[in-house]
């Protein structure tokens, strides 16, 4: 008995630790091409997704990346220094650092690593 209430508590510590709020909302199919060509991508990120987190994580990549967000809408603006492959990749390694393991596109809802090598390469 004493085992079966350990796991449960293992268990329950285990899940509650498990955040649903960490996604971004990016945008159309066809406003993420049109990203690739401008260099600015729009994403709209998870309620749990605080400014200080932006400002701590954007610190990093301040060499390929400009990153605006609006605690009000939660919607950052990432803006390509050098619009290549490199850095739009380097968007996705922003996502991942900033919380997001998910990116929803419509009505798909697609890993980080799927998004960057559907959208971003």
């Amino acid at each position: 008995m004493k085992k079966i209430l350990f796991t449960l508590a293992l268990l329950f510590v285990a899940f509650s630790n498990v955040n649903a709020q960490s996604y971004a909302i990016s945008e159309t199919p066809k406003q993420l091409i049109q990203s690739k060509t401008s260099g600015t991508y729009t994403f709209t990120m998870g309620s749990d997704i605080t400014t200080d987190k932006i400002d701590e994580v954007s610190k990093y990549y301040t060499e390929n990346l400009k990153i605006s967000f609006d605690a009000n809408t939660n919607k950052a603006v990432v803006k390509l220094l050098n619009n290549d492959e490199q850095s739009r990749m380097i968007i996705g390694r922003f996502l991942m650092a900033s919380g997001a393991t998910d990116v929803h596109i419509g009505d798909d809802i697609i890993t980080v690593g799927a998004f960057m090598e559907k959208y971003l390469k």
